[in-house]
């Protein structure tokens, strides 16, 4: 009896912790231990950042060659890669926002060890370092 009222507050206490998905996406990515943040940042978002890169070198060159076409003789040329250019822009911009959330990805991996030890509840800022490399894990998946 003693056992199950023991066990009953120890999944009380650590089942919203357990249960969240933003856990699940950081156990998933093997980012509660230092290898798995090593690999994350080698592997994933080191692709990810030459990704955006790309599509930045992509959208400069684009811009040059639009720039040496004639307006008056090479106008079909020029809607064409007008819109191929804001095809990559428009990536790029979906791309922004995690781009900017990796300029914190050093502290907020700082942080991961002791909120995944703690039995207490998350603090809203500690909730938001989880949540936020969650959201940097699932958006570096759909690219």
């Amino acid at each position: 009896m003693f056992l199950m009222a023991l066990f009953s507050a120890l999944c009380l206490l650590t089942g919203p912790i357990v249960a969240s998905p933003s856990f699940e996406i950081i156990h998933q990515n093997h980012l509660e231990t230092a290898s798995g943040r090593t690999s994350f940042l080698a592997d994933k978002l080191a692709l990810y950042t030459e990704a955006a890169d790309q599509i930045n070198h992509d959208i400069q060159s684009l811009a040059e060659e639009i720039k040496t076409l004639s307006p008056q003789d090479d106008q079909q040329q020029i809607l064409s890669l007008t819109e191929e250019m804001t095809q990559k822009m428009g990536k790029l911009l979906t791309m922004m926002p995690v781009l900017n959330m990796t300029l914190s990805i050093e502290e907020d991996f700082q942080q991961i060890d002791a909120i995944l030890n703690q039995t207490d509840p998350l603090s809203p800022e500690q909730q938001q370092v989880i949540d936020r490399i969650a959201y940097l894990c699932s958006s570096i998946e759909k690219y």
